[in-house]
């Protein structure tokens, strides 16, 4: 078998929606193999993790119509041609009814080369209510929770999503690290 890494050809649109696109590349190996790659890009979303003036983290409460239950989840949705910070301002306005004063980048997650998402989590505190319309159709409680609470949620798996979960835990050991929510937070 011939070593050496693969050609790959310009990727190609095989779908286009609104959140995602699929597209499909030609690679061919030394070795004379050809394959089709294909991968999904999803246009950016930005997620937040506000605390409230008790240190409590804002949960939410959603009906997910796609999979017609109610998930833990925290404010957050898709940029829509806003930068990410812009995104997370508006997702918590929409869900929360609160705008952050305070708004730190906390991390970004890339899943892959076959699936790219590009979502951007956020820290916010300091909450001044300025709410916006929710989505039609949006089903959201807003459940402040205590940090540890919200941890046990994320390690037993209550709180479902992964991307939320591995935040949650990264935050509580940032913030344990920092001693405090305030020390985290200060620039």
């Amino acid at each position: 078998m011939k070593r050496g890494r693969a050609v790959v050809g310009k990727p190609r649109i095989a779908y286009r929606g609104n959140i995602f696109t699929i597209l499909k590349a030609r690679a061919v190996y030394p070795s004379g193999t050809v394959k089709v790659f294909e991968f999904c890009r999803r246009s950016p979303s930005a997620a937040v993790l506000a605390f409230d003036r008790h240190g409590c983290l804002l949960l939410t409460r959603e009906f997910r119509e796609t999979v017609g239950v109610h998930q833990w989840r925290i404010p957050g949705g898709h940029a829509e041609g806003r930068s990410p910070r812009a995104a997370a301002q508006r997702e918590l306005r929409e869900e929360t009814g609160y705008r952050a004063k305070t708004l730190k980048l906390f991390m970004q997650s890339s899943s892959g080369h076959s699936y790219d998402p590009n979502t951007y989590l956020f820290v916010a505190a300091d909450l001044v209510h300025d709410p916006l319309p929710m989505d039609e159709g949006e089903e959201i409680r807003v459940v402040p929770t205590a940090l540890a609470r919200a941890e046990h949620m994320a390690l037993t798996g209550i709180i479902i999503n992964e991307f939320i979960s591995l935040g949650i835990i990264r935050l509580t050991h940032a913030v344990r690290q920092a001693g405090g929510v305030r020390k985290f937070l200060r620039p």
